[in-house]
């Protein structure tokens, strides 16, 4: 399933969070667990676009007393992201790593090594393993 968001005008999502790392991409967005089973609308979510800018969204997040859930592609039927019944107005950010944080890299080769992105989908990493032997 694809995550659904709605951009955000800046300024109204300035208002809302005071000191939001500007550079960071904003938006609402609805979250549903594979099986359907825990759903929410209108949760603030971001799409860090490194690993700075993940480190300024956690920080941001720790001063301001949010919640930071990671959010891959929702592939899980527990209550580790979202609980049932959290409302849009809930101090949670739910961060995509599934946009930016994806990359995939061979370190060594003897002994094999590859670093992965926390975004990355295991089909990306076995077609990337397959590809290097």
């Amino acid at each position: 399933m694809t995550p659904q968001f709605v951009r955000q005008d800046p300024a109204s999502a300035a208002a809302e969070l005071p000191g939001f790392p500007e550079d960071v991409e904003l938006y609402r967005s609805a979250y549903r667990n594979w099986v359907g089973e825990i759903t929410a609308s209108g949760l603030w979510a971001c799409a860090p676009a490194d690993g700075e800018q993940a480190v300024a969204v956690v920080d941001w997040a720790r001063r301001q007393g949010w919640r930071i859930r990671p959010r891959g592609l929702s592939h899980g039927w527990s209550p580790l992201t979202v609980t049932e019944g959290t409302g849009s107005g809930a101090p949670v950010l739910l961060v995509d790593t599934t946009r930016h944080l994806t990359a995939l890299s061979l370190e060594s080769t003897d002994p094999a090594a590859v670093r992965v992105g926390s975004g990355a989908t295991l089909e990306g990493l076995l077609t990337f393993l397959e590809g290097h032997g």
